[in-house]
């Protein structure tokens, strides 16, 4: 799922970029949005944690925050997600170098911003460290890793799980536990991997993430206490 926010404190923009984004994403990448009308806004949603955008498309000439200021913040908070500014002058352009943002593209330019979000979502796809391609309902899907708490095995299916979703695809954990980054997700017994940065805390029978609570097996026991290398997760 490839997720994009909009920040833009005038609805008929953000209505603007939404159907720009539907027209150059629709037959790349299963995507949504999500509209926010204000820095503020964004900004809180961004520091909870659980706001794992892709890509945010901001209005230069936010006015409850400095938009420089929200940038620096969004890129220490996330840093993986890109940004673009959204403009009605060129006033930010050299700034937005410096924060490396992903483009700069003006508002009477739909034809750029049409072309930035399709180079973008290829990038992201592109990075086999940062996505999992799965076929899910009879659609090829890309699901972002680092969203993923753990993946749970159920019979014949896997299901990715976070917070917010459960995506059940046909796959063999043998197989699935090979192709994933093994700095970031292990396995902790027959039917889980989890991601290792989302773990909360563990003992020698479980390890908790969030609300989740993932049993260990004797089998791998020992492993999942040479990969966490800090006796203080496992008692």
């Amino acid at each position: 799922m490839f997720v994009v926010a909009i920040c833009d404190s005038v609805l008929v923009r953000r209505k603007q970029v939404k159907k720009i984004i539907d027209a150059a994403l629709f037959s790349l990448i299963e995507f949504k949005t999500w509209e926010f009308n204000g820095g503020k806004e964004i900004y809180e949603a961004v520091s909870k944690g659980n706001f794992l955008a892709d890509l945010i498309i901001i209005d230069t000439a936010l006015s409850d925050v400095n938009v420089l200021a929200l940038t620096e913040a969004i890129k220490k908070i996330s840093k993986t997600t890109e940004i673009i500014f959204w403009a009605d002058s060129d006033r930010y352009v050299f700034d937005g170098y410096k924060y490396r943002i992903f483009d700069y593209i003006l508002q009477n330019d739909s034809n750029a911003m049409s072309q930035a979000l399709q180079r973008c979502c290829s990038e992201k796809i592109s990075s086999k460290t940062d996505y999992l391609s799965i076929k899910s309902h009879g659609c090829l899907q890309h699901i972002r890793l680092d969203g993923i708490d753990f993946f749970e095995s159920r019979g014949r299916k896997i299901a990715a799980i976070s917070v917010q979703e459960e995506l059940e695809f046909y796959f063999k954990m043998d197989e699935l536990v090979q192709i994933l980054p093994q700095n970031k997700f292990f396995r902790c017994h027959q039917s889980y991997i989890v991601n290792k940065s989302h773990i909360t805390s563990s003992n020698a029978h479980e390890i908790i993430i969030k609300h989740f609570s993932i049993p260990i097996s004797r089998k791998y026991l020992q492993e999942v206490r040479t990969i966490l290398q800090d006796t203080s997760f496992i008692s």
